[in-house]
């Protein structure tokens, strides 16, 4: 019964201990009003790598706050990963992984914040000095990643016509890596190696703003553009493992009029990526079984998404998604 006493374990022995104080003081409350002084002059004058902090959500996430994050820089330096957000459970960086993605849905109503999802997998992939390509029909006069596009190098894609040059221009690649690829399966390499493989070549990222439109760019283009469904069509059923990514954005309320198309129904065959906004029982997309019935009708909060797990019980993972300003 003495202040500051304690036994320890140390290897196999239990030893008792007296605690020291850190300061001398009168009593506990100016020893800890001493201490919290000292601790904050401490801060204000250090200038080197600080403790880590215990993980938490910032009240009001954004994007910038998310790249200070030691965590979120240590996922990016890993070619696997893509952290896009918060786990809502723990307050850890959710990554998603590439070497299990190929063709990644952004699945939510209008308005719901699919484009900010979209904005934060392209910071991502500029840091990974990947090629990039953003498809973004100008349907209403604003674009909205033309200026950035243009500020990094990146292919950017508004007519059926640039989308065919793009898609011939990247044929070759497809093609020198598929060799690769399909060199390592006649020997037998499992996917594990396969994917370890690819990771050596340069990641390509094809971004899409809104996929109705660029189906309609794919299925519906102009008379003096060539065909280039048949290409899509193909290496959205078997371009998986090229280090190469398709992300669209897929507006809930266009999915039955989208399912007459080929790559479309390709795209969303892997089950891959992450719903938004409105009730979970209300999509057929995502595979969110493992989800209590309970839980499949609630609506979730702005910022919210659920992103499918990597294995196939339909669990699901709630995270929180950083606003990009």
């Amino acid at each position: 019964n003495v202040k500051g006493r304690g036994l320890a374990m140390v290897e196999d022995r239990i030893l008792e201990f007296q605690t020291a104080l850190a300061i001398k003081a009168e009593d506990d409350f100016s020893r800890g009003r001493d201490l919290e002084t000292l601790s904050m002059n401490m801060r204000e004058n250090w200038n080197g790598k600080m403790a880590r902090r215990i993980p938490e959500i910032p009240q009001n996430p954004t994007l910038d706050l998310l790249k200070e994050d030691e965590r979120y820089i240590q996922a990016l330096q890993e070619k696997d990963l893509l952290p896009i957000g918060y786990n809502h459970e723990d307050a850890s960086i959710y990554s998603m992984s590439l070497g299990n993605n190929y063709c990644i849905s952004i699945l939510g109503k209008s308005r719901s914040g699919k484009t900010n999802i979209l904005k934060i997998i392209l910071e991502d992939a500029l840091r990974k000095e990947a090629d990039i390509a953003i498809v973004e029909r100008d349907t209403s006069g604003y674009q909205r990643f033309q200026k950035t596009a243009e500020e990094n190098g990146c292919a950017y894609l508004t007519n059926s016509a640039q989308l065919f040059a793009y898609f011939e221009k990247i044929l070759p690649e497809f093609a020198r890596r598929n060799k690769i690829k399909r060199g390592m399966m006649e020997k037998g390499a499992e996917d594990e190696e396969i994917i370890a493989r690819m990771e050596q070549e340069k990641p390509i990222f094809i971004l899409i703003d809104h996929m109705k439109d660029f189906l309609e760019m794919v299925y519906h283009k102009d008379s003096n553009v060539g065909v280039m469904s048949g290409f899509l069509e193909n290496i959205t059923e078997k371009g998986i493992m090229h280090n190469i990514y398709f992300v669209g954005c897929i507006q809930q309320d266009d999915v039955n009029s989208l399912m007459s198309y080929r790559v479309y129904n390709n795209f969303v065959s892997y089950k891959k990526g992450i719903f938004i906004g409105g009730q979970i029982s209300s999509q057929k997309l995502f595979n969110f079984q493992g989800i209590p019935f309970s839980e499949q009708n609630r609506n979730l909060k702005k910022g919210l998404g659920i992103v499918t797990d990597d294995n196939e019980e339909g669990n699901g993972i709630e995270i929180v998604i950083p606003l990009v300003k």
